[in-house]
């Protein structure tokens, strides 16, 4: 059972995805909305490729351009394979920590190659692998260094391999 802690970051969450999903049609706009726990800005840039929420405990930029680029503030030393095209992605920071996200499809390579390729530049830059796994067309990696936890999952879509990286600061 979930305590009122719990039941509050979900009525939260609630707002904030609606809210965006209703923006998201607008070509650009802002929503203030205020809550027992302080104030949600939320900021659709003009052209519509991303939207910036920020609170009191930190701020998150979601993009979603096709043919995209890796968000702002990517680590450098998370490589991904190349050829891929950035579908949609992410940051999140706040209190110590900050996390970014990347979907990037590979049209003409399967999962477990392009998995393979990151998990070899990872490991060349220094990074321990914590996990790995492979069940049919989809494939996982988790690895961690340099202050940093890096989950690359892989499946087979209708349009290639689809990687998402997701990052984390271990601050």
């Amino acid at each position: 059972m979930r305590g009122a802690r719990g039941r509050k970051a979900g009525s939260v969450a609630a707002v904030l995805v609606a809210v965006s999903f209703g923006l998201g049609g607008c070509g650009g706009g802002d929503a203030t909305i205020v809550t027992d726990d302080g104030t949600v800005v939320i900021d659709q840039d003009d052209d519509g490729g991303s939207i910036t929420i920020d609170s009191s405990e930190g701020s998150m930029t979601i993009t979603g351009e096709s043919g995209g680029e890796l968000p702002e503030g990517w680590p450098t030393q998370v490589a991904v394979p190349d050829g891929g095209s950035v579908d949609a992605s992410g940051t999140f920071s706040g209190g110590d920590g900050a996390a970014w996200q990347a979907s990037i499809t590979y049209p003409d390579r399967s999962a477990k190659d392009v998995v393979a390729e990151m998990k070899a530049s990872m490991e060349d830059a220094g990074f321990k692998v914590e996990a790995e796994f492979t069940v049919g067309d989809q494939s996982a990696v988790t690895f961690s260094g340099e202050g940093l936890n890096v989950t690359a999952t892989a499946s087979e879509q209708d349009s290639g391999a689809v990687l998402v990286v997701v990052i984390a600061s271990e601050g």
